[in-house]
């Protein structure tokens, strides 16, 4: 049998292999970094769209502003950061569900998109007032608001969606991926009265450094 002084041995023993070989710890996060502060102009690099309720909401030629984390009115990130504010700037809108195509627009009354960066992989936030959510009108026309709204979507605050990651470019960053997990709400005319906690957001896009002079800088996530 093993007495008490050889099972203190062994494990004396074990933890001198952990320290020898190097057993991680907790991995820093990493940061978005620059030469000074930043604010970061995205456009989009592929395929991003809403998906929810059978249904896939795209805005053709939207840019985003990335901001500060938390801070309004909105200004500069800071030489290194991993957390940041987005504005979507939306144009073109539209909802493609079962094979017909609707003319959509997106109100975000004073919502937020919070992004947080976790070691490469993101997690996002919608952060909204108790009695505001970002909306999406729909219209039964793809060219025209002809007919008025007929079905409403609304994205309230909610927190902790992941899947899609960030990534280094030419002196610029990547944000790709599928964000899961998205819990919206429709109702109106033309669609049913429902929730889903199912949604996605899919995203592509190239972010781009602007420094307070307005000049072009280089950034990095590391």
């Amino acid at each position: 049998m093993f007495s008490l002084s050889m099972i203190a041995k062994v494990v004396l023993a074990t933890l001198a292999v952990m320290t020898y070989v190097g057993v991680p710890a907790a991995m820093a996060e990493k940061q978005i970094t620059s030469t000074g502060p930043v604010i970061l102009d995205g456009s989009e690099a592929g395929t991003n769209r809403i998906s929810a309720f059978a249904g896939e909401l795209t805005c053709a030629g939207t840019i985003t502003t990335v901001h500060k984390y938390n801070l309004t009115p909105h200004t500069a990130l800071p030489s290194s950061s991993n957390n940041m504010t987005l504005t979507k700037h939306r144009t073109n809108c539209k909802i493609v569900e079962g094979g017909s195509t609707h003319k959509a627009t997106v109100t975000d009354n004073g919502c937020d998109e919070a992004i947080f960066v976790q070691n490469g992989a993101l997690r996002t936030d919608f952060v909204c007032s108790s009695e505001n959510s970002i909306q999406i009108e729909v219209y039964p026309f793809s060219g025209s608001e002809l007919g008025g709204v007929v079905c409403t979507i609304t994205i309230g605050s909610q927190s902790g969606l992941s899947g899609a990651t960030i990534s280094n470019g030419s002196g610029d960053l990547v944000i790709s991926g599928t964000f899961t997990g998205l819990s919206a709400k429709r109702s109106g005319s033309a669609c049913a009265t429902e929730a889903t906690t199912s949604g996605t957001i899919e995203v592509n896009e190239t972010l781009k450094g602007t420094n307070e002079a307005g000049g072009s800088t280089e950034v990095s996530v590391s």
